[in-house]
């Protein structure tokens, strides 16, 4: 399996859309997946990577 050398180690979204100051740490290399209720921002913390 390929594994680039660059990889996200955390997101720390300030002031975007509904997130005042949220951040998320301990993402791994490989696929990371985020799950949650609906309406509590995994697709807003998508759109924060494009």
């Amino acid at each position: 399996m390929y594994m680039p050398e660059n990889y996200i180690e955390k997101i720390h979204c300030l002031n975007f859309k509904g997130f005042q100051n949220r951040k998320i740490e301990g993402l791994q290399k490989g696929v990371n997946i985020l799950i949650g209720d609906n309406d509590t921002g995994k697709s807003t913390i998508l759109l924060r990577l494009i």
